[in-house]
Formats: C-alpha cells, sequence, structure tokens
C-alpha cells in the first residue's frame, strides 16, 4: 500500500490552478471585481461637480475611491459579505480615512504607476473643452473668429457688453443673464469598462499573490489576460480615438496619448523605454500619412 503524503492547503490551491491558467478568474472573482468598479462608478458620477472639466473631476474625485480600492482588492478582504457597500461609502467619502487591510503604508511603485496610467487614461477619454463661457457667446454670435472671444473675456470681468442688434441698433446685455454651462463628463458606460478591466487585473494579481507561497507580487498580468479582456481595452482605445480626433493634425498626438497610457498601465511602469516610444510614434505617424 502507498504512503499517504499530505499536502498543504497553499500547494493544494498552486496545483489547482497551475493545471490552467495560474490566474484565471472564477465566477466568485469575476463578480468581485465587476462589484469593485460599479462602486466607484456610481459614487464618482453621483459626487461630481458637472460645472467643472472632466479633467479636474477624474483628479478631485475619482482619484482617491480607486485608491481605496485598489488597496482593497490587492492587500484587503476582497469577500462580498454584508456592510461591504457602506463601508466602500464611509471610506470614499473621507479622503484622510485610514485604510486597514494588512498592507504595506503605501502602494508599490509599479501599482502606483498603474493606477497613475489609469487615471490619466480617465482623463484622456474626453477632449479638454474651452471654457463654457467662451463657447455660449460664440454659439450666440455665430463664432466668427477672436474678436468675439473678447466679449466673453469682458462679460466674466462683469462688465456690460454692446453687440450689434438685428435691426442695426446696439443693445446692451449684463453679464448676469449668461449663466454658467456644464462641462460633458464621462459616460457612465465607458467608465464602468474601463473600471471594470482594472479591477480584473488587481484581482488577477491578488489571485497570483495569495497562492504565490515566496511572497512576491507580480505586477504585470498582461499575459494571463483572456483574449476578451484584450479585446475590451483595444476596444476603449478605438473608441476614445474615433471619439476624440477631429482632424488630422489630432491623430499622432491622440494616438500617442492613448497608447502611451494604455501601454504604462498593462505593464504597471512610470515611463517607456525609448525603443517602445519610438515604435509607436512609427506607427501614429504612418496613420497621417
Amino acid at each position: 500500500m502507498a504512503p499517504s503524503v499530505s499536502i498543504s492547503p497553499t500547494a493544494a490551491a498552486m496545483t489547482a490552478t497551475n493545471t490552467t491558467n495560474p490566474a484565471a478568474l472564477n465566477a466568485t472573482a469575476a463578480e468581485e471585481a465587476r462589484f469593485f468598479s460599479k462602486s466607484v462608478a456610481s459614487w464618482y458620477l453621483n459626487t461630481i461637480d458637472p460645472y467643472a472639466p472632466h479633467t479636474r473631476n477624474v483628479e478631485s474625485r475619482l482619484r482617491h475611491p480607486l485608491h481605496v480600492v485598489t488597496r482593497r482588492i490587492l492587500y484587503g478582504d476582497v469577500e462580498l459579505g454584508a456592510g461591504v457597500e457602506g463601508e466602500l461609502e464611509a471610506l470614499f467619502n473621507d479622503d484622510d480615512a485610514e485604510i486597514k487591510d494588512g498592507g504595506p503604508e503605501a502602494l508599490t511603485r509599479r501599482s502606483a504607476a498603474r493606477m497613475e496610467a489609469f487615471l490619466a487614461s480617465c482623463s484622456a477619454a474626453l477632449r479638454e473643452e474651452g471654457h463654457p463661457m467662451t463657447e455660449e457667446v460664440n454659439d450666440r454670435v455665430g463664432g466668427r473668429g477672436k474678436i468675439f472671444e473678447g466679449i466673453a473675456a469682458m462679460e466674466g470681468s462683469g462688465k456690460g457688453v454692446v453687440v450689434g442688434g438685428g435691426d442695426g441698433k446696439k443693445t446692451k446685455r449684463s453679464s448676469s443673464s449668461c449663466k454658467p454651462r456644464s462641462f460633458r463628463q464621462i459616460d457612465l458606460g465607458d467608465l464602468l469598462l474601463r473600471l471594470e478591466v482594472y479591477c480584473r487585473t488587481l484581482r488577477r494579481i491578488r489571485s497570483l499573490s495569495d497562492v504565490n507561497t515566496s511572497g512576491h507580487m507580480e505586477e504585470c498580468v498582461i499575459q494571463h489576460e483572456p483574449k476578451k479582456q484584450i479585446r475590451a481595452r483595444i476596444g476603449v482605445i478605438v473608441q476614445t480615438y474615433l471619439r476624440n480626433v477631429d482632424c488630422v493634425r489630432d491623430v499622432h498626438t491622440t494616438l500617442m496619448t492613448l497608447v502611451l497610457t494604455a501601454t504604462l498601465e498593462v505593464l504597471a511602469v512610470e515611463v517607456w523605454c525609448p525603443e517602445l516610444r519610438t515604435a509607436v510614434d512609427s506607427k501614429a505617424s504612418l496613420n497621417i500619412l
């Protein structure tokens, strides 16, 4: 009779996961990633300032909840028990909240680089709009050049503005009649997709970390991602490109920005190597020709 061999729980988990993809997400892990992404997206869209530019909202309203969720998935309790939603909301509302997750005081350098690249990609999701007052005045006067940009400046100074009336007479319009116009913000579906891809990546890193006896965290997991998630990443780049490019001069800058932020995020690094930048620059330049 062969002697029995005891297997530790960690070794058993490694054996179970290494038979296929060691970072494959089961239904429970995928649902956890989806829950965290929905929590951040819902809180963000409910608390943003509609009169602030999109990029400013990303910096002031998305950074903190994203940091909370990043730490929670990498180091904390990811199980979706009772009260998790209220606990997350309380942390989101308190920028100075102490996060007790058993992890290090700060994110690792590569985890921080991934988060920064994700925030940069969200900022680049929409083109920065002009000042709402300028756009409003240009719409009224037909957008006829820089002369009318001065009207917006005068209105912003609180002085009355003299403009030509339809009958050739001049009328005086007070700046009090010019109401501020809200800025365009990121769409819920777009933000949810970006966040879910990000959270699934973190959950994949956590799964690898849980079965790694050495304690080393594998920061780059693009090689473990299924085709569906890679297609989702490409789809985000393509849709953002189509939404933001208005003319030929925008093509190179937009492509470089989108590919740069996506590359920094998946590799979890702070900068490109010169060879990669040159390769992407040449590809982006070919699209202009």
